[in-house]
This record gives C-alpha cells, structure tokens and sequence, in this order.
C-alpha cells in the first residue's frame, strides 16, 4: 500500500510536460488524506493546458477529501477496474466545475465511486460515460447538470439517504436520495442521458 498524508496524490498542472498520463496501481491501495487524490489543474485558468489525459488503472484509493477533481477544461480522466472511495460527507467521489468545458470521465470495467456525499457530481459541459461500474453515494449517486450522460451495461447507482429532497438553484447540487439526478441549469448547456443498461436504487431511481 502506498500512503499519503497532505497533498494531492495524483496531479496534472499546467507546467505537466506530457498529454497523457496512465497510473497503473498493480492491486495497491492508495491511503489519502488531503484535498483531491486525483487532481487534473491548470491553475484555475481552465483553458487545458494542463496534461490532457488520465487513466488510473487496477487499484484502490481511499481518501478523505474529494476522490477526484477535474478543474480544466478538454481533460479526459478514465478510471479502469479502479475502487475509489471518499469517507467525507463535504466532499464529492468525483466532480468538476461547472465553468469548464469539454471534459470527459470515464468509469469502465467494475470501477467504483462511493462517497458519503454525491457520489459524482457533473456540472460542467462534456462527458460523463459509467460502463459496467458502480456509483454509490450517502446523498445521490449521481447529479448532472450540464453535458452528455451515459450509463449502460450491468451497473450499479445507488443513492443510501433514507428521504428524497430537491432544491433547485444555478449553484451546486439540488437533489437527495436519487441514484440519477439530471437537473438542467435554468440557463446553461444542453443536459442529455443516455441510459442502455443499469439498476438504480435509491429513494427516486
């Protein structure tokens, strides 16, 4: 196992000389404590300069901040057969910013996301792809915003609160104990949801 104590695990700045990265654990556990244990920057500019692909492969990390933040724009981040786990309820499994553009996540080959919050939060224009993987989150599974949302194949999203609630608002999440929330910015990008295959389970599916 690996351990961390106080920074990113995983990062990709805006000085990254490279375009893609890929990270294979080899079965290790990544232990975090810190503010993202995946974080793809470009110093809050949100132009893509940073290094534009990530794939993390084969492994487990566990952290108590956010799992992974996408802060860039035209960024790809791929999570193969990886088990990501947030212990914060103020922090998303996986989220990226609502200004940025372009983006692409992609959970494949019985990936996990769980948090004690929403499990992915997408409120950004781009990609969102979950294939044959699990979202689990204590508030909802999932809550997109904004972009293009696909889920198919055998997996799971599971919301665990034990009421539903929505608040609509133009800033941050809206909705419990949904496994899907698609809850469209009042002015914004185009939401769509692509739905081939899956179980939801949670108080609303």
């Amino acid at each position: 196992d690996w351990y961390n104590t106080d920074h990113d695990v995983i990062k990709t700045e805006k000085d990254s000389s490279f375009d893609t990265a890929v990270i294979n654990l080899n079965g290790k556990t990544i232990s975090h404590h810190g503010n993202s244990a995946i974080l793809m920057d470009d110093e809050n500019e949100r132009t893509g300069t940073a290094a534009k692909s990530l794939t993390v492969k084969n492994g487990t990390i566990k952290t108590s901040g956010y799992g992974a933040t996408v802060w860039g724009s035209n960024k790809t981040l791929i999570l193969d057969s990886v088990n990501l786990t947030s212990t914060s309820d103020d922090n998303f499994g996986i989220f990226t910013n609502g200004e940025t553009k372009a983006n692409t996540i992609t959970l494949l080959n019985n990936s996990s996301v769980t948090s004690e919050s929403t499990g992915i939060y997408f409120p950004g224009d781009g990609k969102l792809t979950v294939e044959n993987s699990n979202v689990t989150g204590a508030i909802s599974a999932i809550e997109a915003r904004a972009g293009v949302i696909d889920i198919s194949g055998s997996s799971v999203l599971e919301s665990t609160a034990d009421e539903f609630k929505f608040e609509n608002n133009n800033n941050g999440t809206t909705t419990t104990g949904a496994a899907l929330a698609a809850v469209k910015y009042t002015v914004g990008n185009n939401l769509t949801v692509n739905i081939s295959g899956g179980t939801f389970k949670g108080k609303k599916g």
